[in-house]
């Protein structure tokens, strides 16, 4: 007799270090990749959902004690707000971006 299974078995969706589908790159300048991705970006005219996740170069913040939003009538949003990196947060931070660049002199990436 067939064993019972309350659940059907889900594949759960891969996932890299920072998002779904993402792309690290390293060995250049900060300010190299940064252009580069730019330069990606543009070329995609707006097709897809992107990010790109860097470290601050700024040796002095100052400590968040508000997080800030501030919307433009373009659609952008600029956000200034207090964050941990944690692999758990960076995922759901991440999830619904259709490719994640990723400053791989900072941090890693799966591919």
């Amino acid at each position: 007799m067939k064993e019972h299974r309350k659940h059907a078995d889900l594949k759960r969706r891969k996932s890299g270090n920072m998002a779904p589908h993402e792309i690290a790159i390293l060995g250049a300048k900060c300010s190299v990749i940064k252009t580069l991705v730019q330069e990606i970006s543009i070329r995609l005219d707006n097709r897809f959902r992107l990010a790109y996740a860097d470290a601050s170069h700024s040796l002095n913040l100052p400590p968040r004690y508000v997080a800030n939003f501030t919307f433009h009538d373009t659609g952008s949003l600029n956000q200034e707000v207090s964050y941990e990196m944690n692999p758990y947060l960076n995922k759901m931070q991440f999830f619904s971006y259709d490719l994640v660049f990723i400053n791989g002199n900072h941090y890693p990436g799966e591919s």
